[in-house]
Formats: C-alpha cells, structure tokens, sequence
C-alpha cells in the first residue's frame, strides 16, 4: 500500500495467517473455530453446480443493471464454506483447482486470504474488519485487509461484497498478489476506508503485487486515504478496467484525526511520483468526490495537472484526462447523477446478482 499524498509507494508483506489447506475430499466443507485462534477446514467437491441459477435471479426489468464479466466456468468446483472470527481466515487452495467460496450469513467478523485457486468465486456477503485489527504494521499480518487475493492462476470474480470496519478502524479493502489471475470485482462496496502515512497505508484496491488484469464494474467507496493504486512499481497489471465507479474522499473521523498523516488521492496511475509509466487503463464512468475540505479535487488523482510531470493531468472543467499517457477514457470531479453505482443496501448479506451482459468472460469484447 503506497504512501499518500505524493512520496515514496511502499508494498505489502504476505502474511501467514491461520493457513488452511483445501484439499479435494470427499466431504462436506465447513470452518470451524478451534482452540484459540485457530480454523479448522473440512471440504467437499461438487460434481454439478446450479451456478447460474444460485446467482442469475431475476430483479425485474426496472432492477439494477446488468454486470460486464460473468463469473467464470467452472470445473468439479469445491465449495468453502468460511466461518466468522476475530483472525484472518487463510485459504491455501489448489492452484490448479476450481472454487465456490461462501461468507457466513452473519458476515465475516475478521479478514479473509484467497491463497491460491485456479477460478475462485466469491458472490454476496460482507466482511467487517475488527478492531483487534493490528493497524499498526501496514497490514503485513493480514488482520487489517478485508481480502487479500495472492497467487491465484485463472480468474477470482468477486461480486455483490460489502467490505467495512468497525468503528475508527483504518483498514485495506481489496489487495492483489496474484500476477497471473485476471481478478473481477463488481458490485462491491468498501465502506470508510481510513489510514495513515505513518500506520496503515489504506487502499480501496491496490494490486501491489501485480494481476494480469484488474477489470472493475461498478464499485462505490469513501474513505480518508486512497482509493484505486494502479501504481506499476509497486506491482504491475498488465491492463486495467475500470468502469462505473465512484470514490469519496472523507473528512478524517475526528477520533483518527491526531494520528492521520497524507492521504487523498482517490486514483493513482504512475510509478510513483517522477516518471510516467504505467500499463494501459481504461476508464468509463468514474467518478471523484471530494467531501475532505482538506485538499483541492485536482490533488485527489495523481498524476495531477499541479504535477511537473510531462504527462500530467490535464483538467477541462471538471473532466480530468491523461493525454500523454495510455490512458483511455476520463474521470470525472463530482458525484455520479444518479447516485452512487452500488448503493447503501444493495451489496452485502442479501445481495442477488441482476446478471450478466455476456455468457463467459471470454464473450466480453475487449477494449
């Protein structure tokens, strides 16, 4: 998680957690709390998955849209059924193997690792990070990040997840270790994301460790600190997607104010702050909100057009653009006019997929 404001972008530690080992068994999976802190993992394969019925039901024709990237197929997938607890819940999947990942209904009290994994699922439910969260060690023992994707080999879709903390908690909410997997995120909200220069480096999503692609469809976050890092030196997606998104910039909570240094860019696109490259991106619909009362909203994206950097923003009313860099597309300063694409409600315990526009990801025309 880099370093807010412009400066030196610092990157995340793996952590080891309370590692679990998913074996293809012929049982039932279910985490169970042990002694202690530790998990307990038990698995069971499925030789036939309604897949599309479980996660295609109807909104009616005045529901919310349809999403962009389906889930992706699946093959004799087994599902992992996690339960809720104070410590990162660490899953050590096959890489070479196909999972259903389900939150508890309650939500997950905790933080969750996808280690590993061929094509990983992962559709509604929420994530509460807790306040035995160490905020102290930019995230490096995991109990501070709501999901940490690492090492995964296919596609991991994410959709429909409420991610938030505790009350004053600073938190991660999306990490990406994983330079071989395409991750997905749709319809995912990530609430108050706070954090600090001199604690906890907070990110709404930061690939740090590299993705073959990062590909995000309607995402709405607020935080204090940072929102999309996309910042190559710190780990490199070979192309990024980014449509119908919109990230807030909050006013620090006045119980985190005395300890919070920097913060505030909502996108980041550069390899740190004096050089100008940076893989492809795209952008659609994306939106910058700045409630901070503490930065201008051209100091809320990097490069900004303040910048001396020859491929700085440049800024036309309140449409921001990169012309100089391999970036297509424009972020706009200002709330969505509908509102925000996933609204309060609509992500979480209840969450019922609206669908997708294409039958397979492979379907998808690329940009």
């Amino acid at each position: 998680m880099p370093a807010a404001g412009p400066g030196t972008l610092g990157a995340k530690a793996g952590f080891p957690g309370n590692a679990m080992n998913t074996s293809r068994v012929n049982q039932r999976s279910r985490l169970a709390r042990g002694p202690g802190s530790r998990r307990l993992l038990t698995v069971f394969p499925l030789a036939a998955i309604g897949l599309a019925a479980a996660v295609l039901a109807a909104h009616g024709s005045h529901g919310p849209p349809k999403l962009t990237w389906p889930p992706p197929p699946l093959t004799a997938p087994t599902t992992v059924d996690i339960s809720s607890g104070p410590g990162p819940v660490v899953l050590n999947l096959d890489p070479q193997a196909d999972y259903i990942l389900k939150l508890p209904p309650g939500g997950l009290h905790g933080t969750l690792q996808i280690k590993g994994g061929h094509n990983v699922v992962l559709i509604g439910g929420e994530i509460i990070v807790p306040a035995s969260a160490n905020q102290t060690d930019n995230g490096a023992d995991g109990t501070d990040t709501g999901i940490y994707i690492r090492h995964s080999t296919g596609i991991v879709h994410l959709e429909g997840i409420l991610i938030r903390a505790e009350t004053d908690v600073q938190f991660d909410g999306i990490d990406i270790n994983a330079p071989e997997a395409v991750v997905q995120v749709e319809n995912v909200r990530i609430d108050g994301v706070y954090g600090s220069k001199t604690t906890e480096h907070a990110d709404v999503i930061q690939p740090w460790g590299g993705a073959k692609a990062l590909e995000v469809d309607r995402l709405t976050a607020d935080g204090d600190y940072q929102g999309l890092t996309i910042d190559p030196s710190v780990g490199s997606v070979r192309k990024a997607i980014i449509q119908n998104v919109d990230l807030t910039l909050d006013p620090r909570p006045a119980a985190l104010a005395p300890i919070t240094v920097g913060g505030g860019i909502m996108l980041w696109l550069t390899s740190g702050t004096e050089a100008c490259n940076m893989n492809p991106v795209v952008l659609s619909h994306v939106y910058i909100v700045n409630h901070s009362h503490r930065l201008p909203s051209k100091k809320t994206f990097w490069p900004s057009p303040l910048s001396h950097l020859p491929c700085a923003a440049r800024l036309m009313g309140r449409r921001v653009s990169w012309p100089a860099l391999p970036v297509t597309g424009s972020v706009i300063l200002g709330p969505p006019p509908a509102g925000p694409f996933v609204p309060e409600g609509l992500a979480g315990q209840s969450y019922v997929s609206p669908g997708y526009q294409y039958p397979s990801p492979a379907a998808v025309p690329s940009h």
